[in-house]
């Protein structure tokens, strides 16, 4: 029997129909197998790092939270800084405690590597500017480059915004709402960039201290041995006292809003029958 094309059978022909009479079995369909999603290795960290849309274009001081909820947030400034930073991040990890880096955008280029430790460690990142300025030559450009720096080094944009020495009206804070970022500063004071003991940095600490609270202390910007010296002392004092210590976006995630408290009931006033007019006679 002729075979007509390549192989192919022709219209009167079946596959069994084939050369020398062999019977050959129509090949099954092969199923194209669905590709299997490639994982984001970085999936878990985007979480620690968002913030409800709440806080977004917010100042923030601290967090009304729920009555009994004894949370708290650690936050450290100026950073990531040789040495101080990662004794912090062990101390940290010791005690099961999660923090807030705010990070200058020109120490993250000089030692990503850190605030890779930073983000390994389940520790939220925020920008903290460029160069730290008190006047800012180019406010949007000191935010913008930091988001990119820490982008890069971490692979997750920063979420909240600390200005330098909490100051809102130079532009910078007006910048970070515009990203949609909170503007976090702070209810407890550290006072540790004035470099007083480490006794006195903790009493200061715990002594500010309450639920929905948030702590500025620094790991960069200069010797910081004092305050990994307290850091022991303020976080044991809080968790005795029941405290966790959480980042900042699980705290903004803790806020709670009262319900409003129902009106009173009053009983209806009852109704009193007109007095008849009595007319004269």
């Amino acid at each position: 029997m002729a075979i007509a094309g390549c192989g192919r059978p022709t219209t009167e022909e079946t596959p069994a129909q084939l050369q020398n009479g062999d019977a050959v079995a129509a090949a099954a369909p092969v199923a194209t197998p669905t590709p299997t999603p490639t994982p984001d290795p970085l999936q878990k960290y985007r979480a620690i790092q968002e913030v409800p849309v709440w806080a977004q274009r917010r100042v923030i001081n601290d967090v009304p939270i729920k009555p009994g909820q004894k949370l708290f947030a650690l936050t450290f400034d100026d950073g990531p800084w040789p040495e101080s930073t990662e004794e912090i991040l062990h101390i940290l990890d010791s005690y099961d405690a999660k923090a807030t880096f705010y990070m200058v955008g020109q120490m993250v280029r000089t030692y990503p590597k850190i605030a890779r430790k930073v983000r390994d460690g389940g520790h939220s990142i925020g920008n903290h500017s460029w160069s730290h300025p008190s006047r800012p030559r180019n406010a949007v450009a000191e935010v913008q480059k930091t988001d990119a720096e820490i982008k890069k080094a971490v692979g997750v944009l920063p979420s909240s915004f600390r200005p330098p020495y909490g100051m809102l009206k130079n532009g910078l804070a007006r910048q970070a709402n515009r990203e949609k970022m909170p503007v976090i500063i702070w209810s407890a004071d550290s006072n540790d960039w004035r470099r007083p003991s480490a006794q006195t940095i903790a009493n200061t600490v715990i002594r500010q201290a309450h639920p929905g609270g948030i702590a500025l202390m620094h790991d960069g910007g200069g010797p910081r041995q004092n305050t990994v010296n307290a850091l022991p002392t303020i976080i044991r004092e809080l968790q005795a006292r029941g405290y966790r210590l959480v980042t900042v976006p699980e705290l903004l995630k803790a806020r709670y809003i009262a319900p409003p408290k129902p009106k009173k009931q009053t009983a209806p006033k009852a109704k009193t029958a007109p007095k008849k007019k009595i007319t004269a006679p």
